[in-house]
């Protein structure tokens, strides 16, 4: 990687940070019915506004020491923490592209780079809201449904001008959707049958199509298989210390979630150890 690449990818992942405080103040305001742009950053506890200097991604939390400046209240260290996940995640989308297309710096490359890491912001806020409201909100979920058909169809058709590439990424996308739609809805109907209850929210659901509309059916399969995977070991996990009790309901976003972003970035990695696992 030369000069240029590294700082390059450097300041995509102070980029990363930046989203990462509004992927925050998302996950904060949205459930609240809060407008996501006023008024501005402010302490929860005392309702003073932030300075320019303590809006700082990271830096500013460091800075305050972790406490409001005014009121001394503490300030939780998930801030910061996100705004660092978010900056590692869009370098590592960055990387991903790079290796995949060996170069990133045309259109249709920055275009995906833009793309895949915007629809991992969205993924970590639904994950956040989830996880603090046992909800998955429509006004992120669909809209990245139809960006998803959107962006399979466009970066496609930008990087070879080819109108037949561009049909295979619509109907990719598109596949996706339908398998999460009708996947998810056998489970509901499966559950409220065997064990006459709901197993699966319709937030769950659009949470998969979204997905479903990103990485096509086949990266589908792999997020489901991560995502029920890590939420049956965090669920005995969690029951083993005594988080939660047997039969009680937990966020299952945040799984689905992780098996998305796993699905992006190792999908042909764990498909052929798989494979070479059971002899095909």
């Amino acid at each position: 990687m030369g000069v240029a690449d590294l700082a390059s990818l450097i300041l995509w992942g102070a980029v990363g940070a930046c989203v990462g405080s509004f992927v925050n103040v998302v996950a904060y305001r949205l459930p609240l019915g809060i407008s996501l742009v006023y008024p501005a950053s402010r302490c929860p506890s005392c309702h003073s506004a932030l300075g320019p200097t303590e809006n700082v991604p990271i830096l500013g939390w460091l800075l305050l020491r972790g406490r409001c400046k005014s009121c001394q209240a503490p300030i939780s260290a998930r801030y910061p923490l996100i705004e660092a996940l978010m900056a590692l995640l869009f370098m590592g989308v960055a990387l991903w592209m790079q290796n995949s297309l060996g170069n990133v710096g045309t259109s249709s490359g920055w275009g995906a780079v833009i793309g895949y890491s915007l629809w991992i912001a969205a993924l970590v806020s639904l994950a956040l809201v989830d996880w603090d409201t046992m909800e998955l909100p429509d006004e992120i979920t669909r809209p990245f449904v139809a960006l998803g058909v959107l962006f399979h169809t466009l970066v496609p058709l930008l990087a070879t001008d080819d109108g037949n590439q561009a049909s295979i990424g619509l109907m990719q996308s598109l596949w996706g959707i339908v398998f999460a739609l009708g996947l998810f809805d056998v489970l509901s109907y499966g559950s409220e049958k065997l064990l006459g209850k709901e197993g699966m929210g319709g937030g769950d659901a659009k949470l998969a199509a979204m997905l479903g509309a990103w990485l096509g059916w086949q990266g589908l399969l792999v997020a489901l298989a991560v995502g029920f995977l890590s939420g049956a070991l965090g669920g005995v996990l969690a029951m083993t210390l005594k988080w939660i009790k047997q039969g009680e309901v937990f966020p299952f976003g945040p799984f689905l979630v992780f098996g998305g972003i796993v699905s992006l970035f190792a999908q042909d990695v764990l498909v052929s150890s798989y494979l070479n696992l059971i002899g095909w």
